[in-house]
């Protein structure tokens, strides 16, 4: 009877503490999910081997506009359906970098996701592998998933801000250079021409000693206005520094050229009889043709257009 009652008693204590071990574990559980349900961050768990997620945390609702039980069940065709095309190399590249790592460590990969609105979305994952295969491969991974849309807005922002000049809102010498850069390589795969235009304000600086740096500044921004309305939207133009405009017209030849010039001599003239300032604009060019034939670089084109400016200077004002 002893006995009966030692083992009744065991049981008894057993169950106790069976019970006392599911409470704090449901506890825990309760904890961590409130835990998720405050954090910023989306959790996942994404299994390589069906190539879906497995759990998201609720974050994910608000987050894109799909339950993590659509999440869940649209597994990763679905998921490369909402990436952004220009993303796509990139999210295989990332995968196969989990498929190859060690449990220590982390990955980042940068992506942009069409939400359930149609809006894309630029997110931060950062994976680590947390179980493995009996023979070792990864077999799941755990994530956490952040929206990074404003901090991406907010850097675009930041470098078009670098590449404008304040004063006149045209390019500056940094934003000119990475277009031109970019039409050059275009024009030698098209084997097309165009032209760099360097452009001085003669006047500038009497402007300046005469009138004060308020005029100068006025007499920048209208001289920005009136070569904006001579060129063509295609056309690249650039406050290249200080009195010193730069403009690459696309798909030019020869005979093209003169016709513009003498369009912003006209528009010139123009401005000023009618402007009502107390002074003039007057400007001296330079122009690089650039040859299909025989490619130079963008500063080889820029120094050429430079030389010709003053020269063109030179001739204008022998004094």
């Amino acid at each position: 009877m002893n006995t009966f009652s030692r083992m009744n008693n065991d049981l008894i204590n057993a169950r106790r503490e069976l019970n006392r071990v599911n409470a704090a574990l449901e506890e825990k559980e309760r904890f961590l999910a409130k835990v998720l349900d405050l954090s910023p961050f989306v959790v996942y768990v994404y299994d390589l081997g069906q190539g879906r997620n497995v759990y998201s945390s609720r974050e994910l609702t608000t987050l894109l506009g799909f339950g993590p039980e659509e999440i869940t069940a649209m597994g990763e065709p679905f998921f490369l359906k909402l990436l952004h095309p220009e993303d796509l190399e990139r999210f295989g590249k990332h995968k196969a970098v989990l498929a190859g790592m060690d449990d220590s460590r982390f990955v980042d990969f940068e992506y942009r996701v069409r939400d359930r609105a149609g809006i894309w979305r630029w997110l931060r994952s950062t994976e680590t592998v947390f179980e493995r295969e009996p023979g070792g491969r990864p077999k799941r991974t755990v994530g956490i998933v952040r929206d990074i849309t404003v901090d991406r807005h907010r850097e675009e922002l930041l470098k078009d801000a670098s590449r404008i000049d304040e004063l006149t809102g045209l390019r500056n010498r940094k934003g000119f250079r990475e277009l031109a850069e970019h039409h050059l390589r275009l024009a030698e795969r098209r084997r097309s021409g165009f032209a760099i235009v360097f452009l001085d304000l003669d006047c500038f600086k009497a402007i300046n000693d005469r009138y004060g740096h308020a005029e100068g500044d006025e007499a920048l921004k209208t001289a920005a206005r009136l070569l904006e309305g001579c060129l063509r939207s295609g056309d690249i133009l650039a406050r290249y520094g200080g009195d010193e405009f730069i403009c690459l017209l696309s798909d030019a030849f020869e005979p093209s050229i003169q016709p513009l010039l003498s369009r912003i001599r006209d528009s010139t003239d123009a401005l000023n009889l009618g402007s009502g300032k107390p002074w003039r604009l007057e400007f001296s060019f330079g122009t690089a043709l650039s040859d299909p034939e025989r490619p130079e670089s963008l500063d080889e084109l820029v120094d050429r257009a430079d030389r010709l400016m003053y020269e063109d200077k030179r001739e204008r004002n022998p004094g």
